[in-house]
């Protein structure tokens, strides 16, 4: 959003990025760290706010493992859709760097977001060491 207010367009007619962007992060990691993407299902028909936020998920999720992870060398994100729901996957291999159960203020706006939405969001240490973030969205926001 900075970016585009930064720029001569109108903010409005910055397109969001959103699941098909989603392989683009790969580009933006850093030397060492390879992200591996998983698209799966249909993403033509999921509304606007859900498909920008499972890429801001998907953001933030990469950019806390270049940051957090010790020793993380890779970044898988998978990405499955049904036609009720996106779920989205993202799993590290490094070791968690901080103490279990507390969150940043990065956890806390991805569920927050997630929930706004009328989804979930866990974040936790992942069975084969990493960290793991699953979301689960509805493809319409679900507003009360």
């Amino acid at each position: 959003m900075v970016g585009a207010l930064r720029r001569d367009t109108d903010a409005e007619l910055t397109p969001q990025q959103g699941i098909a962007d989603i392989p683009r992060l790969s580009a933006s990691a850093p030397a060492g760290i390879t992200v591996g993407v998983d698209l799966a299902g249909d993403i033509s028909t999921i509304e606007p706010v859900v498909d920008a936020a499972a890429f801001r998920i998907a953001q933030e999720s990469v950019t806390n493992a270049v940051r957090h992870a010790t020793n993380a060398t890779r970044v898988d994100i998978q990405v499955v859709t049904s036609p009720d729901l996106v779920h989205l996957t993202v799993v590290d291999d490094g070791r968690p760097n901080g103490v279990p159960g507390i969150g940043g203020y990065g956890l806390i706006g991805m569920t927050e977001r997630a929930k706004m939405l009328g989804g979930t969001l866990d974040a936790g240490r992942a069975p084969d060491g990493g960290w793991r973030i699953v979301a689960d969205l509805p493809r319409r926001a679900v507003v009360s």
